[in-house]
């Protein structure tokens, strides 16, 4: 059984109302969590379901080009700013805040049916977890809802502590998942 319901049993002590279901994909550098994300955005998104997604940089961030006009924009003290072109609209904005899951939420609510995050390790945001399944962890936790290894699953085709236990490659598999499990108990419980 996924502990999707102890999270949201979580959420609602802490008095936290999620409005869209959030997946953090965590894991090491060149484990393949932007390789499994790209194919879990098409696989999701091709069965109807509008994905966002969020990639977590712990390096400054600056996707604007000096000395074009958005950028000075910026530079002259406008916050936020944003880029609109025929089918796209790039919106930029500086926060003092610290990174909260709420802010994603608003965000994206009304343009998604769930969010992808890549990272998120420290947040407490569900979250599948790329692991060596020789290292998984001794005590489960409210916020991992199951386990992405690159290793076989002879041992572990069943889960892990009641959690399912996907291999790296099978987008397909862990899509369904997120379709049928994840988001559907998601809507059922608000």
């Amino acid at each position: 059984m996924i502990d999707l319901l102890g999270y949201l049993e979580h959420l609602e002590m802490s008095q936290e109302t999620p409005s869209l279901p959030i997946l953090a994909i965590t894991g090491s550098s060149g484990s393949g969590k932007t390789t499994l994300i790209e194919r879990l955005i098409q696989g999701v998104s091709g069965r109807g379901l509008r994905v966002g997604a969020v990639k977590r940089s712990h390096h400054q961030v600056d996707v604007d080009t000096a000395g074009k006009d958005s950028h000075r924009f910026r530079e002259a003290g406008a916050n936020p700013v944003a880029l609109a072109g025929d089918g796209l609209f790039f919106f930029t904005e500086k926060t003092k805040e610290i990174f909260d899951p709420a802010l994603i939420e608003r965000w994206f609510a009304g343009k998604a049916d769930i969010v992808i995050m890549e990272g998120f390790k420290s947040e407490s945001v569900p979250r599948l977890q790329f692991t060596d399944l020789t290292h998984l962890p001794e005590k489960n936790d409210n916020h991992t809802m199951g386990f992405i290894t690159a290793e076989t699953l002879t041992d572990f085709s069943h889960g892990f502590g009641g959690k399912p236990v996907f291999h790296r490659d099978d987008a397909d598999g862990i899509g369904e998942w997120l379709v049928e499990s994840f988001i559907t108990r998601f809507r059922k419980s608000i």
